[in-house]
């Protein structure tokens, strides 16, 4: 299942000593009752065997189905303002170096808000009297700050 890979690939990824407290929280699925046995049986299977080394696993399960906007509305609560989140979606993987880029964006840019973890797809243009016809598409492999709101990968800070 996707939370299988998702997992997996934070799992192998490098925190650099870091404690990362890992919350995994569970829509109830909006399939009947009778076709949900598959569902309720990997969820079972992934909180029972999960190892964390980095840090404690809180698992929290929805009574009912909540949908995507509410899931990502519930998914952080910061109780300090200083804390920081990363909330992903369970259908993605995450490179091994992930929370390294993470840590490197959050220190180039201390006043976001927040940081999208998702590749840009679209191409704006910026326009110079230097290069008229600009675009970010000519920075590729290069990190920018660009207003996005990331429905994929999403760091919030309080």
């Amino acid at each position: 299942a996707s939370v299988q890979r998702l997992l997996a690939s934070l799992q192998g990824s490098e925190y650099g000593g870091d404690t990362i407290h890992l919350t995994i929280r569970w829509d109830k699925s909006s399939k009947p009752i009778d076709s949900q046995g598959a569902f309720l049986s990997l969820r079972e299977n992934i909180t029972n065997t999960l190892e964390w080394p980095h840090g404690t696993v809180t698992t929290y399960f929805s009574p009912e189905n909540i949908g995507l906007r509410q899931a990502w509305i519930d998914a952080w609560h910061p109780e300090t303002n200083n804390e920081h989140a990363i909330i992903l979606e369970d259908d993605i993987t995450v490179s091994p170096a992930w929370y390294a880029w993470y840590k490197q964006a959050v220190a180039r840019y201390p006043a976001a808000d927040s940081l999208s973890l998702q590749r840009q797809q679209l191409v704006p243009e910026i326009k110079t009297k230097e290069k008229p016809q600009g675009s970010l598409a000519d920075m590729e492999g290069k990190h920018f700050l660009y207003p996005l709101v990331g429905s994929i990968g999403f760091a919030p800070r309080s």
